[in-house]
């Protein structure tokens, strides 16, 4: 069973990060087949309303794996940087986005009230919360996160060249001279 990694892993007492680490992967791979038996339930499913609802719980089941494959970068160190340009760029197209969500919040919310069946507004509810998720998360992207990863030229500068006058005693350019 692909839950069954956690009968095996003690998760609930203090962890390392080298064991949630491991519980991480073996969570992306739950969520990446649990993702895959939902997907393949739903498509043998006519119903249009159980298969929507399937469909969209396998897909944030996949979102929730490769939401942990970034957690597991951070937790290993290999987060990069953005340049200035790529935030700007990021910003940009964020603050659409943020636009966008807000309207489909309105969009989403007259829909509701205009329709009765429970069937509906079951879907749309479940709509309706995703996109308010969505927009606080970019909120969120837009004015934290993307600024911790995000380096100045001359800082990164500095750090290429102090890295490499330490590492410079390791290498030879040149002839070595030899004494006398």
């Amino acid at each position: 069973m692909y839950l069954g990694f956690f009968k095996d892993t003690n998760w609930r007492h203090a962890l390392s990060v080298e064991n949630v680490v491991g519980i991480l992967e073996k969570a992306v791979e739950a969520e990446k087949a649990h993702a895959e038996r939902l997907k393949a339930l739903a498509k043998s499913i006519s119903h249009p309303v159980l298969r929507t609802l399937l469909m969209g719980i396998a897909e944030d089941s996949a979102k929730h794996a490769i939401m942990y494959e970034a957690v597991l970068e951070i937790a290993r160190g290999k987060i990069g940087i953005l340049s200035p340009e790529e935030l700007n760029a990021f910003r940009s197209e964020v603050s659409h986005h943020i636009e966008v969500e807000k309207r489909m919040i309105e969009v989403v919310e007259e829909a509701l009230s205009a329709l009765d069946d429970p069937r509906a507004k079951l879907i749309l509810d479940a709509i309706r919360n995703d996109e308010i998720r969505h927009h606080a998360l970019l909120l969120t992207l837009k004015d934290v996160v993307a600024e911790r990863d995000t380096i100045e030229e001359g800082e990164f500068w500095t750090q290429v060249w102090s890295g490499s006058r330490q590492d410079s005693r390791h290498y030879v350019i040149g002839p070595r001279s030899r004494p006398g």
